[in-house]
């Protein structure tokens, strides 16, 4: 998984980002819709999912840095929502609901890291059973169906 959002998995706190935040980057479900295991190109969802996971938010924690990717983290989030099968759609929606949540938070400490970090709605969020359930089975629907062909999980 590439940045864990919105879930995010990032190599400075990982413990208090979302595998989606900036793992998030693992919109996905269940169903179908994604699969590569055919000559065809992905769907618009899986693309869209692969670029999240591209995405490396944090390697540059400067305020504007922050500030520029979790601006392209959201559109991407949207788009995701916007492409995903019906059968994921829900926590695709969700997803974007907690970015926003995420983005507002980051924006209220002026795009800053480490204060950001430190807030109590940060942290809440980030450890959130409902966020962390919408992100998983995101991950678990981008695992099957947008897997490379032939690293598809049973």
């Amino acid at each position: 998984m590439g940045i864990e959002l919105v879930l995010v998995r990032t190599r400075l706190r990982p413990q208090l980002f979302l595998p989606a935040l900036i793992g998030f980057l693992a919109v996905g479900g269940l169903g179908a819709g994604c699969s590569s295991s055919s000559t065809s190109a992905p769907s618009p969802y899986c693309q869209t999912v692969n670029r999240l996971d591209s995405l490396d938010l944090f390697s540059d924690v400067s305020s504007s840095a922050i500030k520029s990717g979790l601006a392209e983290m959201l559109r991407l989030t949207r788009r995701a929502a916007r492409v995903s099968p019906s059968s994921i759609k829900a926590d695709a929606m969700a997803a974007v609901v907690a970015q926003e949540k995420f983005n507002g938070i980051f924006a209220s400490h002026d795009w800053d890291f480490s204060t950001t970090n430190l807030d109590p709605a940060f942290t809440e969020l980030s450890v959130a059973i409902e966020t962390s359930g919408v992100y998983l089975r995101l991950e678990e629907y981008r695992a099957r169906a947008c897997a490379p062909a032939g690293t598809e999980t049973a």
